[in-house]
Order: structure tokens, then sequence, then C-alpha cells
């Protein structure tokens, strides 16, 4: 299933379909403005990425993937359903 799950007032949240690492899951692509962040809160979502790469936990949603470009960062995040 694709499409997009939600979008607020710095990004959109968008469902990928493809299988996750661990049984029955899937991933999202969460798509962030930058030019909705000042350089404060992309200093913290930097810290905040760098934080979930190093982490692997089962009650923690899992970071997959990060890219960026100048107008997005882009997260590939574990899709957990109903939460």
């Amino acid at each position: 299933m694709k499409g997009q799950l939600r979008e607020g007032d710095q990004g959109a949240v968008e469902k990928n379909g493809q299988d996750g690492g661990r049984q029955n899951h899937k991933k999202v692509n969460w798509s962030i403005s930058r030019q909705k962040m000042n350089e404060e809160e992309e200093i913290l979502l930097e810290r905040e990425i760098h934080i979930m790469k190093n982490i692997t936990h089962p009650n923690i949603v899992e970071l997959y993937d990060c890219f960026e470009d100048q107008k997005h960062i882009y997260l590939v995040l574990e899709y957990l359903s109903g939460g």
C-alpha cells in the first residue's frame, strides 16, 4: 500500500510499500522542508538523525536511510501502524 499518510507544516509522510527489516513492517518516506526550519531546528534534527542511526531497539522506530537536497531532508523510517 502506497500513498500519503500525513502532511504538516514542515513536511509530508508517505508510505513507500517496501518491506522493512522487521517482520510485517513497512517503510515510510518523510520529507522535511528546509525552508520552514531555522538554523537551530536543523541542528537539532541533524543530532536526532545521528542518534537514530546508532540505535537499534524493538521499541524505537528504526531509521533505515537519510538523504538530502537543497530544499528537503528525507528520512526513510520504519512504519508502525496504529500509533
